[in-house]
């Protein structure tokens, strides 16, 4: 049977906390933790308030953290270059080495709500810029592109839970991008899942 809290462990791997990550600009129902990401010890916590709290509609948040030894510490606070209420910027978030892939779900694209979109970030420590946007080949109006990302060197590889496929509503799709160093090339092309 297997066991599971605070203290449960495997052969391989120790659950045991190893430290607690907040924000500096901790708030009601700011929901740290939605998304996360974590590679060597750099991590990444993700706050997407708008899923679950429509009344507080705020674009999202990413915090970067870095540990030395047993202590986390907040580098940076990532924001989308053209954030807007509602966007759930971080509702995913994946790592691989230096890139960060930060999905935005419920993005407005060309007045439609839930098209969705995805953030490349490249950076270290409290330095980081936004590469590039990937929008949803697609383009469907709720598809909720970025609901889930992972990233593998060049590769990523995004989720979009409400789109729908041969007419099926919601029956989600994935896509995969590939690219050289930070920028994922959408114009390349994407493969649908």
């Amino acid at each position: 049977m297997a066991s599971y809290g605070p203290e449960a462990k495997s052969a391989s791997f120790s659950v045991t906390p190893k430290g607690e990550l907040t924000a500096s600009d901790a708030g009601y129902r700011r929901q740290l933790g939605q998304g996360g990401a974590i590679c060597g010890n750099t991590g990444r916590g993700s706050v997407p308030p708008a899923r679950r709290w429509p009344a507080r509609l705020a674009p999202g948040d990413v915090y970067i953290y870095s540990r030395s030894g047993s202590t986390w510490t907040q580098q940076a606070k990532l924001t989308a270059s053209d954030a807007a209420s509602g966007d759930s910027f971080g509702y995913s978030v994946a790592l691989s080495g230096t890139t960060a892939l930060i999905g935005a779900p419920n993005t407005t694209v060309a007045g439609d709500y839930g098209v969705g979109a995805v953030y490349v970030f490249t950076g270290s420590g409290a330095s980081w810029t936004e590469q590039t946007e990937i929008s949803d080949p697609a383009a469907a109006t709720n598809g909720g592109f970025g609901s889930s990302v992972a990233l593998s060197g060049d590769s990523a590889l995004i989720g979009a839970d409400g789109t729908t496929v041969a007419g099926q509503a919601d029956a989600g799709a994935a896509y995969v991008f590939s690219g050289s160093g930070p920028r994922l090339d959408p114009a390349g092309g994407a493969d649908r899942l």
